[in-house]
């Protein structure tokens, strides 16, 4: 064969070699286990250790799964990714960190059937931190322990200019040191997150803090939920931020079950609320708080504030 084709069959391996490292580096969908290692391709066969060495290999809009149970350790996620713990044990172990941080543009970011753990005394900061990105969901998930400062569930704090849909269903958050869930977008953006939470249990969060928090800029919508013995309000309603309550327990928490403050906007409808130490519905009386009910509720105290107005139902 002569020698200038040799050159060219010689340079087309190599090339074809490189495409199909590069394919293999970005799989669609990678995998994880116990007993992995992360010089592995994370394939199923040869699966990585981490999620932070999976997301490295796995394709914008992939999906990284947990082959057996394991504590995968944190991870900062900048790509649309799905992170699925599949039908086995599947941990984050947070000590003295975040558990997971979303923080890239435009992203879409799922995470489902995961346990997120601060580890109790080792402090763990945040369970699910969201940056950046036009979407969060977190679903059949478990987060607790996180007793660092802030010592939060899941707390979206946008950067300025962001805005982002956060869902959180059939998730339990409980036993956090700081708020449950908290919504704190940057000012001067209205809505800048639209949010719901469903069929899910927060509880028992926060020495001084509330189970839900929305300030300005927040539009939120928690349905079928339970949020109890939070350490301060169940339901903490800032200037600038609507939440509507429906079909869900808001009980026993520390001081007022529902607090709305200045031009906040809570609408409840078909709910419980009882057994709060402070006001069932707490109307920051003096401020122009618009605190509506659709009549619906069973309310459940002496000390159950006003209510702005009764909506038809």
């Amino acid at each position: 064969m002569h020698v200038r084709s040799l050159i060219r069959l010689g340079a087309a391996v190599l090339f074809s070699a490189s495409l199909a490292t590069v394919a293999s580096a970005q799989a669609t969908r990678t995998w994880v286990s116990g007993v992995g290692d992360d010089a592995n391709p994370c394939s199923r066969t040869a699966p990585c250790k981490t999620f932070a060495g999976a997301i490295s290999k796995t394709a914008d809009g992939g999906e990284i799964d947990a082959l057996d149970p394991g504590g995968f350790g944190g991870v900062t996620i900048t790509k649309n990714i799905t992170i699925d713990g599949g039908g086995t044990f599947a941990s984050i172990l947070a000590s003295g960190v975040n558990g997971v941080i979303v923080n890239g543009v435009n992203i879409k970011v799922k995470l489902r059937r995961l346990s997120i753990n601060g580890a109790g005394g080792g402090g763990g900061l945040v369970g699910v931190k969201m940056l950046n990105g036009a979407e969060l969901n977190i679903e059949d998930c478990f987060i607790f322990g996180f007793i660092g400062s802030p010592g939060r569930g899941v707390s979206v704090e946008l950067n300025t200019g962001t805005t982002a849909s956060v869902n959180i269903s059939r998730s339990v958050i409980e036993n956090n040191a700081g708020v449950g869930v908290a919504f704190q977008p940057p000012a001067g953006q209205n809505p800048a997150v639209r949010a719901t939470i469903d069929a899910s249990y927060i509880r028992v969060n926060g020495g001084f803090a509330s189970g839900v928090y929305a300030t300005t800029g927040t539009s939120l919508s928690i349905m079928r939920s339970s949020i109890a013995r939070n350490g301060a309000h169940g339901v903490e309603v800032d200037p600038g931020a609507i939440v509507t309550i429906s079909e869900s327990d808001v009980s026993l928490n520390l001081t007022d079950g529902i607090k709305c403050s200045g031009s906040g906007v809570v609408r409840v409808n078909t709910s419980t609320v009882f057994g709060n130490s402070g006001f069932q519905f707490n109307n920051n009386t003096g401020v122009s708080t618009q605190f509506q009910s659709f009549g619906s509720n069973r309310v459940i105290g002496s000390n159950n504030g006003t209510i702005g107005s009764i909506l038809p139902q």
